[in-house]
Order: structure tokens, then C-alpha cells, then sequence
């Protein structure tokens, strides 16, 4: 049972039309697992689809934020002006990280900081890994940089070890934030299943070195839904982190079960 002083907030899933599963889906597991909240996450390619999670912000009052998605290279080839952008009841933008050190984006940063947006910002380790990924949080402090997918290390033992050994730069950054995932991204399925949980303490390193170097404060977790219904499933992600040793105090568990997604993606309701 869920200790009713703690707002659930799921940071990370998808739902949709023509690609993935209907929001009805989602708020089955929503309400299955007693979480309160959820950020829809636009899938990439899908620009249509941010009005239908619009939409399903404005049926559902107060339980869903949106972060949208946009052809930023065709926005840019057709030279429009950065202002005609629609971001009108979106409460973030969803940029690649390889993207957002590209000189052209500075004006959408810039609008995206004037909002009060925040970035969800997907890419592999590599790419958060550089010098100029840094330099673009430290030029815009007022802009909410969200990494996801615990910086895109996956199953990689190369990027594992890697974040352990250099995601402490991060550290210095109040603007940047990490979503963590459930345990079924950041380990491989093992050869034998039993009832209790699928995975061992073999990665909680991973999640110790991620709360010492960013702070609950600037910690989410995130499901990934559907996707992690073809791994761990969706209860499991969340069980799995709700019960993690590493997470046992309770104000940092407060945060990264819900505080700071909710302070970030629902600011206007605080």
C-alpha cells in the first residue's frame, strides 16, 4: 500500500492513436498502482499526436502535463518565426540531446526558458557525455534541462561504468535533472524467473551514484509506458523503485516518486 502522504507522479509515458496504446491504458495502471499523476511524452515523429495528449489534459483535469514535440528541422528549413511556435497548453518540450547544442536552437531554448517549460531530453550516454551539453545548461540557468532514461545507459556495461565515472559533473548543474527508469532498462532479463522481483542488487550502484551526484531534489522516476510492458511491466517498475534499499529515506523517496516531477511539470497548481 502506498503511504498516502506521497504524490505518485509517473514522469515518463506515452499514449496515443496511431502509435502505442490509448490513454485508457495508461490510466488503468495509473489507477492500478495508486499514482496520482502522469507526464504524457510525445513520441518522436508523432507531431499530430500533441493534440490528442492535449486533449487528454484537458478531460482529465490536473493528472496529466504534456511535454510535445515538433519537425524542428523542417520548423527551421522553412525559416519561420521562432514565436510562431504552439506551445500553448504544453508544460514542456521534448528535444534530443544531440540536438540542443546545435547553434539554431538557441532561440528555441531562449522561448522555451521565457515560458517556464521544461526540456525532456532524450538521447545514449555518448551524447550527454560532452563538453558542449554542459555549456548549454550552464548559458541558460533558467532552463530545466530533464535527462531520460537515466542518461541512456540501458543494459551497456561501457556506459554504465562511464556514468559512473564522470556523471558527478552534474553535480554543479541545478538546472539539470535525471529521470530514472525501472530496473528492466538497466539490466537484462535473466535466464530464470521467479515470483519476487527479476533482478538482483547488481545495478542499485547505479542508483546510489545517481542520487549522490544529482540530489532527490532533481530526481523522477519514469516508466516508460508501454514500453516497459515488453520488459519488467509497469507495476514492477514502480514496485521495484518504490522498494529499492537506496531509496529508503523518506524525503527522497518523496521526490523521486513524485515531488519533482510534480514541482517541474505542474507548476501553475502548486
Amino acid at each position: 500500500m502506498l503511504d498516502k502522504e506521497l504524490i505518485a507522479v509517473d514522469s515518463h509515458c506515452h499514449a496515443g492513436e496511431s502509435w502505442y496504446e490509448p490513454i485508457e491504458s495508461l490510466r488503468y495502471h495509473l489507477d492500478k498502482n495508486q499514482i496520482t499523476k502522469a507526464v504524457l511524452i510525445g513520441h518522436m515523429g508523432a507531431y499530430d499526436n500533441n493534440n490528442y495528449l492535449l486533449e487528454c489534459k484537458n478531460k482529465f483535469r490536473d493528472r496529466y502535463a504534456v511535454v510535445g514535440v515538433f519537425d524542428w528541422d523542417n520548423f527551421f528549413n522553412r525559416k519561420e518565426n521562432i514565436r510562431n511556435l504552439r506551445l500553448d497548453g504544453l508544460d514542456g518540450v521534448r528535444i534530443s540531446a544531440k540536438a540542443i547544442i546545435k547553434p539554431e536552437y538557441r532561440s528555441v531554448l531562449e522561448i522555451i526558458s521565457e515560458l517556464g517549460l521544461a526540456i525532456s531530453c532524450l538521447g545514449e550516454w555518448p551524447e550527454f557525455n560532452v563538453k558542449p551539453f554542459m555549456e548549454i545548461a550552464a548559458a541558460n540557468p533558467d532552463l530545466n534541462i530533464v535527462i531520460e532514461h537515466l542518461a541512456g545507459i540501458g543494459s551497456n556495461v561501457d556506459y554504465q561504468n562511464e556514468y559512473c565515472q564522470k556523471s558527478s559533473k552534474f553535480s554543479d548543474y541545478s538546472n539539470i535533472y535525471i529521470k530514472i527508469p525501472g530496473l528492466g532498462e538497466i539490466n537484462t532479463k535473466p535466464n530464470i524467473l521467479f515470483r519476487k522481483s527479476a533482478f538482483d542488487n547488481k545495478t542499485e550502484h547505479l542508483l546510489e551514484i545517481t542520487l549522490r551526484n544529482f540530489g532527490s531534489e532533481r530526481m523522477m522516476w519514469g516508466s516508460d509506458y508501454p514500453p516497459v510492458s515488453s520488459r519488467e511491466g509497469y507495476s514492477n517498475s514502480f514496485n521495484d523503485i518504490l522498494n529499492s534499499d537506496v531509496f529508503q529515506n523518506h524525503s527522497d523517496l518523496h521526490n523521486i516518486i513524485g515531488m519533482t516531477a510534480h514541482k517541474l511539470f505542474w507548476k501553475n497548481n502548486l
